[in-house]
């Protein structure tokens, strides 16, 4: 099984390079024009913020896969965690952040 989880240089690297795309934007437009900004039925800060939740949650499930036998992986609802965590009031620097740390791990 651990062959299939081989570390990939140029995928850890499109992921970083992903989540720092994430952070210039952020960084360079206004945080009512992320509020504001629909993609679908999100906003984009919602979005950021959704990018943040799966980045962490995928992570955590990399990790149990290396350190347990026979990890259970629950499934996660994206629309129920994001409005628990209400990630379209939160700061979108704090989002991005967050995104960078889980793809960083």
């Amino acid at each position: 099984m651990t062959d299939l989880l081989r570390y990939d240089e140029d995928t850890a690297f499109a992921l970083a390079d992903d989540a720092a795309t994430v952070s210039a934007i952020v960084r360079r437009t206004p945080v009512d024009r992320l509020r504001a900004t629909r993609l679908g039925e999100w906003t984009a800060v919602e979005v950021i913020g959704h990018l943040a939740d799966a980045a962490e949650i995928f992570a955590e499930r990399v990790r149990r896969c290396l350190e347990e036998d026979r990890p259970r992986l629950e499934p996660y609802d994206q629309d129920a965690l994001a409005a628990e965590r209400r990630n379209g009031e939160r700061d979108p620097l704090e989002l991005s952040r967050r995104l960078q740390s889980a793809h960083s791990r």
